[in-house]
């Protein structure tokens, strides 16, 4: 995207829900709204509820406990030490107690006009601009492999076998890989963060017609969708209004 003027410094606007969806019996997600740190988190836990919700409930408390710096490099990195803290005792203790636990996560840091984002697993970051939708991560997952190799096209992953099986996330191996990003926001974007209960069950093309559609309040019309298309999953989306 354009590079454009950064905004004027002001608090963020945003919000945020969660469902347990029609399937699971318990929520594993988790998402943190700091405004007045310009900082949005939201993470999907793995390995059954008293492990991956306590996961992603540390990931979340961790990264909104970061102290912003003086720029939003240096708040993205001190983000991404808090997540590196976190792994490592989630690896830690998954190793002493022979115990599947895990998140993945989708952190954005926003500062006058500029957002960084830090990921890892299939929880996704989107940018709504001039009813248009981005998607400025990239999922890590095992289809998605198969879809960067060749093997697998693009319409076939959507319902392939190992479309929800993150070959990274926190927890899952001892040392944490984050992938990152950085973007300019104007006034009237709106980022949209999501685990893939809604991502998973809703394509792109319905997520921007609500979007469209419902703006700053399209949370719940998001959620809709997801327990219409068959909740199979919990379903979490955050939105910050620029």
């Amino acid at each position: 995207m354009t590079l454009l003027a950064p905004l004027p410094p002001r608090a963020l606007i945003c919000e945020g829900r969660s469902h347990i969806g029609l399937i699971r019996p318990e929520n594993e997600d988790a998402f943190g709204l700091a405004a007045e740190r310009g900082i949005v988190v939201v993470a999907d836990g793995m390995g059954g509820y008293q492990c991956g919700r306590q996961v992603a409930d540390r990931t979340v408390a961790a990264v909104c406990q970061v102290v912003p710096a003086a720029d939003l490099d240096g708040t993205m990195e001190r983000a991404r030490d808090a997540l590196v803290r976190i792994n490592t005792d989630v690896w830690h203790r998954s190793q002493e107690t022979r115990t599947k636990m895990g998140a993945t996560f989708v952190v954005a840091v926003i500062d006058r006009g500029r957002l960084g984002l830090l990921w890892a697993g299939d929880s996704r970051a989107y940018l709504w601009r001039d009813a248009n939708l981005y998607c400025l991560t990239r999922d890590h997952s095992a289809v998605q492999q198969l879809v960067d190799a060749g093997s697998v096209g693009l319409f076939e992953s959507f319902d392939h076998p190992l479309r929800h099986v993150v070959v990274r996330a926190m927890g899952m191996t001892a040392e944490l890989r984050v992938d990152t990003g950085r973007h300019a926001v104007i006034p009237g974007d709106i980022l949209l963060l999501s685990t893939d209960g809604l991502h998973g069950a809703v394509g792109d093309d319905d997520i921007q017609h609500c979007l469209n559609r419902h703006g700053p309040d399209a949370l719940d019309p998001l959620i809709e969708l997801a327990l219409q298309a068959g909740g199979r999953d919990n379903i979490t989306t955050v939105l910050t209004t620029f």
